[in-house]
């Protein structure tokens, strides 16, 4: 299913964001991390409201605990909030984290609710780095039918 912006208005060109002054984000945005002396990074992910939360994630697992592209893209997701026009915010964890995390997110207050094991919920993500050396490496979501091609 295509997610459309066009949910979010009225007929009479109302905007209807939950009442919020907040504007929804595109069908895929974009970031890159560049550092000096640790290459680049860049990153896109379609999926609305999550793309901020999952592209924080996805950079991450990569930067910070050493993860590859690949294994960063693939790895559990969550997502905060309300999504695709939904009434309500909450907590989903696909459930391919454990029951313990989800008991604990609950016990801590959280709304928390399941989405299935590579949920397309969770929106399509992919990845391509490069080294100091110029060496590619990419990663596509197996939550899609995408691919990655380099030169």
């Amino acid at each position: 299913m295509e997610q459309s912006r066009l949910c979010f208005f009225s007929g009479a060109g109302a905007y209807q964001y939950a009442g919020a002054r907040k504007t929804p984000f595109s069908y895929s945005e974009s970031r890159a991390l560049c550092r000096a002396g640790a290459g680049a990074t860049r990153l896109r992910q379609y999926g609305g409201d999550g793309q901020p939360q999952t592209q924080a994630a996805l950079l991450m697992r990569v930067k910070h605990y050493g993860l590859s592209l690949a294994e960063s893209v693939a790895s559990p997701r969550w997502l905060y909030g309300r999504t695709w026009g939904e009434i309500s915010a909450g907590l989903r964890l696909e459930q391919r984290y454990s029951r313990t995390v989800f008991e604990d997110l609950q016990r801590w207050g959280h709304q928390v609710s399941w989405v299935p094991g590579y949920s397309d919920f969770m929106g399509h993500a992919g990845m391509v780095a490069r080294d100091l050396e110029g060496r590619f490496a990419g990663a596509a979501d197996p939550r899609s039918d995408g691919s990655v091609a380099m030169p």
